[in-house]
């Protein structure tokens, strides 16, 4: 377990521990309850206890003394939220920026910028249950080949629809993402690392398919409206590829055509490698049994949706 020194320097420095080190759910749970729960109450605590025992007990010491904690929690939110919203993106930034380099020496092309990627893969990997995020830009895009399987990776930014309310757009959203073709369609599946649940998952969520095996059930959950193909492609051979795998920031979706992996706040050359062998080494688990149904373009999720049931039950529910 880390460290509390440790677990806030990975936070809010991201200085001694990688991303990709571990994160138990257990651990990214209490990190987060003892963030937003214990430390605006710090300053709190230490003003009423200079109050208890040093200052008499006067409507005035009180009224000052409720100030205080007042001014100290809100200094306390703004502090979080400046180091949440100007120290952290230039990090991750400066971070992504480092890929250039090696992917050049692998063989990749770098891009600066690219055009976005399909609707329909921004739909899977961008775009929130509460609101729709809208998509501005697709920047340090690498392309290549890993093991014989065509990738595109890269950096989305973009921003909140505005509400009816707003005259300007809603708050900025990143996301990085591995994109691997597949060799053909299959029906639309999500996999989310659970125990990588301290990063948000920005895409649709899709009806929750429990597989009975529960050392996989606690690694990954399924998301699918066709539990039937879950059936069919989480094979006894994959679901133990997929426990062993680094418990990185990960959620995988089958969609378009396209195996994708999202949530990586790095996009460095070693977190894209690692995505890449997590995405190769499922397609290359894939039974054969899975290639022998006959998928339509709208099972496989090339169109895109014009409402949202997230327990809507598809064929095979």
């Amino acid at each position: 377990m880390l460290s509390p020194r440790m677990a806030w320097r990975s936070v809010f420095l991201r200085s001694d521990v990688p991303t990709d080190s571990v994160f138990s759910l257990d651990d990214a749970r209490m990190l987060w309850s003892g963030l937003l729960v214990t430390v605006p109450f710090v300053p709190v605590a230490i003003i009423f206890a200079l109050y208890g025992l040093f200052v008499p007990k006067t409507p005035l010491t009180t009224g000052i003394a409720l100030a205080a904690v007042i001014v100290a929690l809100v200094v306390t939110a703004l502090a979080v939220q400046y180091t949440i919203s100007y120290r952290l993106p230039p990090r991750f930034a400066a971070r992504r920026a480092t890929i250039a380099g090696p992917a050049k020496e692998a063989g990749w092309t770098y891009l600066g910028s690219s055009p976005l990627p399909s609707p329909q893969t921004l739909e899977a990997v961008f775009h929130y249950s509460r609101y729709k995020l809208i998509p501005d830009s697709f920047t340090e895009v690498s392309t290549g080949e890993f093991r014989g399987h065509r990738f595109t990776a890269g950096h989305l930014d973009g921003h909140e629809l505005p509400q009816a309310t707003q005259r300007t757009p809603g708050r900025p959203y990143s996301e990085n993402i591995v994109m691997m073709s597949l060799p053909g369609l299959l029906p639309e599946l999500k996999l989310r690392d659970r125990t990588t649940s301290i990063i948000r998952d920005y895409g649709w969520d899709l009806a929750v398919v429990p597989t009975g095996d529960p050392a996989f059930d606690h690694r990954w959950e399924v998301q699918t409206n066709f539990a039937d193909f879950a059936s069919d492609l989480l094979t006894l051979e994959l679901r133990e590829f997929l426990v062993s795998v680094p418990p990185v920031p990960c959620t995988l979706v089958f969609r378009n055509g396209y195996l994708i992996a999202s949530r990586d706040p790095e996009a460095t050359f070693d977190s894209v490698n690692r995505r890449l062998e997590i995405l190769a080494g499922v397609i290359e688990r894939l039974p054969a049994k899975v290639w022998e149904r006959e998928t339509s373009a709208q099972v496989a999720g090339v169109g895109l949706r014009t409402d949202y049931q997230k327990n809507f039950a598809g064929p095979g529910i």
